[in-house]
């Protein structure tokens, strides 16, 4: 698509000037370029077809002499011809619904013929100028715009023409130069200003359509403005002296690319339809570029000043090359031609085609309107918003047929691709619902393909209703709040969502929220709490509801008041049962509750177990209701072995307190296993001594189990003496009974499974004398902290089987500072010392080789621990054992429980466990493994209510060289190694050569091959370095 040029002339002095000017008009008529027209792009290819009653598919052609053409698509035959004047037709266009031509010419006449007969409807003439030049045409619903170019650069403006009464609507501005084409996208009207002759560059301009005006206007770097295509990818343009083609952002209308590379003036820029490709043709050639990014595809020699596309856009109508006033329909793919003709009087300067006859895609837009506003009418987008699902439906004319029904997405858009345009089908109804009701309705003819339909419909007002608390004074005092609500109406649902904010009577914000309701005309109840509400007194508020519409109102509730004047319910937590103790069975929560309100306001407490301390959330326990002051209690069958509890009291005026969180524990069972099986011991009777505060007494079992639960004291040191028929006895000593604990027995040497009950002793213990494969060990301590005196310390002996740590005795020292057991020869145990305040020292590992006196020492940490916020937590292998330090320290004694586990970093197998239910204030434990493999150790413990989740990684890295010798071997290879490089680089490279060995023995040392300290490295070094810079200096 092209627009006029006239070129610089020479005229000597010895010319006449009547001559001259005859030879200017002329010339100019031999440039005459190429104007394609059509509804998607103006002067260019029309998105739709029509066709008349033999079914006849059509093209129209416009020229030189002033005639005009209709043209058989399939053959090239001439079906109608006529003639406007005798001046150059340089503007062509179709209507929308392919039932009407355009044409005009450069005396300022604008024609309507009827597309299929070609006979002549209209005319209009446009006198505005000396020169009244019609340039471009664009058909829209009831109006034409006009572009015109006048003689040297007088009249270069835009009309608008009333299509019914053939009147004048508007007269632009005039631009600084020619309007060569219109193109229609997605509602926007765009045009492409030719240079004049003073001024030789174009413009690109954005264009209002009420007023001709500029809405912007681009510069564009250099050559006459000439052809134009707009599509949602953006803007493409061609530029006569400069012989380029460009390709701009549409939003930003920065330059994408430029194709540079045509032979000539470019006459003619097309789209085809259905394809990324931009066709260009220069008077003697046909470039074909990619339009995302400007790249040549392939040329061939048609080289039209004008052309145009079959709407499906397998068929090319251009100008035959060198011969102006013939036309041919081509192969856009090879050039290969169809046909040829040649109706037109004089040089090929326009081609239209109809719309295509069947389905085409046609897109649009709903945005808001004012009330008062009808019908479509012209707007401006930015000034509009967008309106979200909203339903779409396409009825047929006389509205007894759905033929497609959408909805909009969130920028208010839709598309169809169900309807035709271009024949009688081309009228349809469209409606649009908002809300379930109808807020649009039109009957009119759709555009044509690629074009852009704008709705605006009427959108409603927001609704705010039933404020709640209103004209209220008995509003209980919430320590939480005062929860705030309305209730939120919009016609507009869902297609609006609605922000409500609310204030109090000083206007000072409280909260806000946003509204989406999924159903249309549906309602919403906002709450919103009111923290400052919450002590007694009035207080006033409201609420104000505003969508995003810029055309509708805001809404906005009374001043409401209310009044707080009575007090709470009050709860004693001191009260509370059970709390910081242990308990055994089911549990009776209780706690005492008071309402200063008693007896007018009933009090209903509910028991929760503790999770998030969100009783929405968390697990309701019971309930219980007061009516006076007391004792509300609620059952609890407990199964773990720690819990916590709290209570939430509601009055019946509204009132909500909550108490704090309470634990206890729960006693287990002491479970009296087979160290061999595993299982419990209930083949025979098992005889248990027990031994605690104000208790006393012996108990016999034949099930292998004890009931802690049995005991009346739980938080006290517990002792517990085991013994059974033909087994080694065993002590065990329990500072806490909360949880269960296992207790492995030993088999003598005569012992046989399940014995005769009048043979059934408890008192008949094994001899360990008698017993080559046990020994007796006699464990003696000494304490160097003063933390864990013998007389309160109780020393635990555990073992490993299967990678579970398992108890094998526990026992106070006493005051005779002793503990004596039987344990198994060669075997290897864990040893740990407990103080009665909670702390716990891992002794290490200890090997039972023969019968002895063993002591014992614990001394103070010989290595800092990193604190973190009140605990300290590290692992580390012990330098002069070799075994694996772990060690937890809480001052505040707020651990419990705690559990540790070392894993193989490489195979995850688990290598040791420990587990410890109790308050914690100190924890460590010596854990005999390989020094050379690397190990994950991991502590998980709950902490004042907060679980901790802690790793450290122990041993060697991925980055360690294992030696190939032995470490002595690689230290003397490894020294060897720096004399041989000192004696290389001596001589003249002695300065550099002590940096060099220096440097050589770092590495050595990093790898782990030579061992000389790092400080040692770096004195050597820095050495080094001096003598080489005074060396050099």
């Amino acid at each position: 698509m092209s627009g006029l040029d006239i070129p610089d002339l020479s005229i000597s002095s010895n010319q006449i000037r009547s001559i001259g000017f005859a030879v200017l008009l002329i010339a100019s008529v031999m440039a005459g370029p190429l104007v394609l027209t059509g509804v998607a792009a103006t002067n260019g290819v029309a998105a739709a077809e029509e066709t008349n009653e033999e079914e006849i598919e059509m093209i129209f052609a416009t020229g030189g002499e002033g005639s005009i053409a209709a043209i058989d698509r399939e053959t090239g035959e001439t079906l109608w011809s006529d003639s406007i004047s005798g001046e150059p037709v340089e503007a062509g266009a179709v209507s929308q619904d392919g039932e009407t031509v355009y044409a005009g010419d450069r005396a300022g006449q604008i024609v309507a013929f009827d597309a299929a007969t070609g006979e002549e409807q209209w005319t209009f003439e446009w006198d505005g100028a000396e020169y009244p030049w019609i340039r471009t045409l664009y058909p829209a619903d009831d109006e034409l715009f006009v572009g015109t170019a006048g003689l040297s650069g007088q009249g270069t403006m835009i009309l608008s023409v009333d299509k019914d009464e053939q009147t004048l609507n508007w007269v632009s501005e005039p631009y600084d130069g020619a309007p060569h084409e219109f193109a229609m996208s997605q509602g926007e009207l765009y045009t492409i200003i030719g240079g004049t002759r003073g001024s030789p560059a174009g413009q690109l301009a954005h264009v209002d359509q009420t007023s001709g005006e500029p809405h912007w206007i681009k510069d564009l770097d250099s050559g006459s403005g000439l052809g134009l295509h707009v599509d949602g990818e953006g803007i493409y343009t061609s530029s006569r002296h400069s012989n380029n083609v460009s390709a701009f952002d549409r939003e930003s209308r920065e330059l994408q690319w430029a194709f540079t590379d045509l032979g000539s003036s470019p006459s003619a820029l097309e789209h085809r339809p259905g394809s990324n490709e931009l066709f260009v043709g220069d008077g003697d050639d046909t470039y074909v570029l990619d339009k995302n990014s400007g790249t040549l595809q392939k040329t061939y020699s048609i080289g039209p000043n004008a052309m145009a596309f079959d709407p499906t856009g397998e068929v090319l109508y251009a100008e035959e090359r060198g011969a102006g006033n013939t036309i041919v329909g081509a192969d856009p793919d090879t050039g290969e031609v169809f046909w040829t003709n040649s109706a037109l009087d004089r040089n090929v300067r326009t081609i239209s085609t109809l719309p295509a006859d069947g389905p085409v895609e046609v897109e649009g837009q709903v945005v808001d309107a004012p009330v008062d506003e009808t019908g479509p009418g012209p707007i401006d987008p930015e000034n509009r918003t967008a309106v979200p699902n909203a339903t779409v439906e396409i009825w047929s004319e006389d509205g007894t047929e759905l033929i497609d029904s959408m909805e909009t997405n969130e920028q208010g858009q839709w598309a169809t691709d169900e309807i035709t345009t271009g024949d009688d089908a081309s009228i349809y109804d469209t409606r649009v619902y908002v809300g379930g009701e109808r807020r649009w309705d039109e009957t009119s003819a759709l555009p044509a393909e690629g074009d852009h339909v704008w709705m605006t419909v009427p959108m409603s007002d927001p609704e705010l209703s039933s404020p709640t608390p209103s004209d209220d004074f008995n509003i209980p005092g919430v320590t939480a709040g005062t929860e705030l609500e309305v209730t939120v109406t919009d016609p507009d649902f869902p297609s609006s969502h609605v922000y409500v904010e609310f204030y109090d009577g000083d206007d000072q914000f409280i909260g806000d929220d946003l509204v989406f309701v999924n159903e249309s005309g549906s309602s919403a109840t906002v709450s919103m709490p009111w923290f400052d509400a919450n002590e007694q007194g009035v207080y006033e508020w409201y609420a104000v509801a505003s969508d995003p519409y810029l055309s509708t109102n805001d809404a906005e509730t009374d001043l409401n008041t209310f009044e707080i004047r009575d007090d709470p319910p009050i709860i004693y937590d001191s009260t509370a049962s059970p709390d910081g103790e242990t308990v055994s069975g089911d549990v009776e929560l209780s706690i005492d509750v008071d309402n200063p309100n008693f007896p007018d306001d009933d009090v209903t407490v509910e028991f929760y177990e503790y999770d998030t301390g969100d009783p929405d959330v968390d697990e309701l326990i019971g309930t219980d209701t007061l009516e006076s002051n007391g004792t509300a209690k609620t059952e609890w069958p407990v199964t773990d072995e720690s819990l916590e509890w709290y209570v939430v009291a509601e009055s019946e005026l509204g009132h909500v307190v909550f108490s704090r969180i309470f634990s206890f524990g729960v006693a287990g069972d002491l479970e009296i296993r087979d160290a061999t099986s595993g299982e419990l011991i209930d083949d025979r009777t098992v005889k248990v001594d027990v031994t605690a505060p104000g208790q006393s007494y012996t108990t016999y079992l034949t099930d292998g189990v004890f009931d802690i639960g049995d005991l009346e004291a739980h938080d006290e040191t517990v002792r517990f003496d085991i013994t059974a028929m033909d087994y080694y006895p065993r002590t065990v000593e329990l500072r806490s009974t909360v949880g269960g604990v296992a207790v492995y027995l030993e088999r003598g040497p005569d012992w046989e499974p399940d014995p005769p009950d009048d043979e059934d002793d408890p008192e008949d213990t094994p001899d360990y004398e008698d017993d080559e494969n046990k020994v007796l060990v006699r464990f003696e301590l000494t304490d160097n902290t003063g933390d864990f005196p013998p007389e309160d310390t109780t020393l635990r002996i555990n073992d490993r089987v299967d990678n579970e740590t398992r108890l094998v005795h526990s026992e106070t020292f006493g005051p005779i500072n002793r503990v004596d057991v039987i344990l198994n020869r060669d075997e290897r145990y864990q040893l740990e010392a407990a103080s009665d305040d909670g702390g716990v020292r891992g002794l290490g590992g200890f090997t039972a080789s023969e019968s002895e006196v063993v002591p014992l020492e614990i001394g103070e940490l010989s290595w800092p621990i990193p604190v973190e916020e009140g605990y300290e937590f590290d692992a580390r292998f012990d330098e002069d054992t070799g075994d694996l330090d772990i060690r937890w320290i809480d001052d505040d004694e707020l651990t419990r429980p705690l559990q540790i586990t070392v894993r193989d970093y490489e195979s995850g197998q688990t290598v040791f466990s420990d587990t410890h239910p109790s308050f914690l204030g100190e924890y460590r434990n010596q854990v005999a493994l390989e020094t050379d493999r690397t190990y994950e150790v991991e502590a998980i413990a709950t902490r004042d209510g907060e679980t901790i989740h802690l790793t450290r990684i122990i041993g060697p890295t991925d980055m360690d060289i294992e030696p190939l010798l032995g470490p002595m071997a690689m230290a003397g290879i490894s020294a060897l190694a720096i004399v041989v490089v000192a004696g290389i680089v001596g001589g003249r490279l002695s300065s550099i050569g002590s940096v060099i060995v220096s440097s050589f023995g770092a590495l050595l040392v990093v790898v782990g091959w030579l061992p000389i300290p790092w400080p040692a490295i770096l004195v050597a070094f820095v050495v080094s370095v001096l003598f080489y810079v005074g060396d050099t200096t």
